[in-house]
């Protein structure tokens, strides 16, 4: 017999790439090494993320987080990358409508005028399994690299899940500056209510991982 547990619903979440507190803000650290194909869910139960990649000058794969030490704002210095696939879940969220907010910057190429500088991420940005954005190009969006830039949707949470999924769109260069240098980054997610809640618990006989597989 599965254990039920109470678990509260929750109405906002921040989680950040390799940190858990910038400038007197917290975050849900999203730090664990993900490889070719692998899944993890946080330690609190609220979300997950999942990565399907293949990665060409590396076929051991690596843990596909990126750093910088650019003078940029720190939030932005850290980021996931996938050459495939990078898909986050919240759950246990209030239905109801929320802000999503996804926080990017390119700190991998660069766009100096040599041929270092041609290289182009393209994806596409998928919210509750609607395309939002074709062909998503951070750095044309911030007009240059180690530039953040931010996306904000008003989306509407309905099972009480918030699935938000990365996919590399098949475009853009892939060896410029390195081989492997494509698909999907992103440094950080805000989600936020646009409805007033007030937060009420839920019972579930289910895991984490059983409910996202009914997805």
């Amino acid at each position: 017999m599965r254990e039920r547990v109470q678990l509260l619903r929750v109405h906002s979440l921040l989680i950040a790439v390799g940190k858990s507190s910038v400038s007197g803000i917290d975050f849900f650290s999203d730090t664990t090494p993900l490889r070719m194909a692998e899944f993890h869910i946080s330690s609190n139960h609220r979300w997950a993320v999942s990565s399907s990649q293949s990665f060409i000058s590396k076929p051991n794969g690596s843990n596909f987080i990126v750093n910088t030490d650019e003078p940029m704002p720190k939030l932005y210095r850290t980021a996931r990358i996938s050459t495939r696939s990078l898909r986050y879940y919240v759950v246990g969220l209030q239905n109801g409508t929320y802000k999503v907010e996804l926080l990017f910057a390119e700190i991998v190429m660069d766009d100096t005028p040599s041929w270092t500088g041609l290289g182009r991420r393209i994806f596409n940005i998928y919210i509750q399994n609607q395309l939002v954005e074709r062909d998503f190009n951070t750095i044309a969006e911030a007009k240059g690299s180690k530039k953040p830039y931010n996306k904000t949707y008003k989306i509407i949470v309905a099972n009480n899940i918030l699935d938000i999924h990365l996919l590399w769109s098949g475009r853009g260069t892939c060896c410029i500056p390195a081989k492997g240098t494509y698909g999907p980054l992103v440094s950080a997610i805000n989600v936020t209510p646009e409805d007033h809640f007030t937060p009420s618990p839920t019972s579930s006989s289910h895991t984490m991982r059983e409910g996202l597989e009914l997805l």
